[in-house]
């Protein structure tokens, strides 16, 4: 009773592409004339955000010059279960394990402020590292390519957004800070019109 996702990213070429199953749970007795309940609809696996700018020192100009951001060690599948246990419960999402070395490439977006690129995915399991791949020269020639990885270890949790906000110098990837915050649904207010 569980549904399976592949979160590699394969062909797609963006996060909207990836599967981002959410699920709404409510043990309330509807109550009122209008019989109504809420549901609260929560993602089942994470976001991950990392967030890439040069060194304070200047040692490197990273300008167009990044590579690929990857993750290490999360899933490549992941399930979400659907079916609703007797005593009114639902198991937590899970996932299949994979060795600490395989890699995930995310996707690139648009820059957060202050940093020169961005890269975002949907990831479960357990993050190991991060790797980024950065090069001087030029793309078709690189002098020397850097493959700087930061340990990370951190088991993801459902519905989490992970940021991590990274400087690179040559030879190596410095943490300037890390944030985990809810992974937020927009609301939407639908008259009974609209719901049907």
């Amino acid at each position: 009773y569980a549904n399976s996702y592949d979160l590699t990213k394969g062909t797609r070429s963006s996060i909207t592409q990836q599967p981002d199953p959410i699920r709404a749970l409510t043990r309330m007795k509807p109550e009122g004339e209008n019989r109504r309940v809420t549901l609260n609809f929560e993602h089942q696996f994470s976001q991950i955000q990392v967030n890439v700018k040069n060194a304070d020192n200047g040692s490197v100009d990273l300008t167009s010059k990044i590579k690929k951001v990857e993750l290490l060690g999360v899933t490549t599948e992941g399930y979400v279960f659907s079916r609703i246990n007797a005593d009114g419960t639902v198991d937590a999402s899970t996932y299949k394990n994979v060795d600490n070395s395989t890699s995930f490439e995310m996707f690139s977006t648009t820059a957060a402020d202050g940093f020169l690129g961005s890269y975002n995915a949907i990831a479960f399991g357990h993050l190991y590292a991060i790797r980024v791949s950065w090069y001087e020269g030029t793309e078709g020639e690189p002098i020397v390519t850097h493959t700087p990885t930061l340990v990370v270890n951190e088991n993801l949790v459902s519905g989490k957004r992970y940021i991590f906000n990274l400087s690179l110098s040559r030879g190596s990837l410095n943490v300037i800070n890390t944030e985990i915050v809810n992974w937020t649904l927009i609301e939407y207010n639908l008259n009974a019109a609209e719901k049907n």
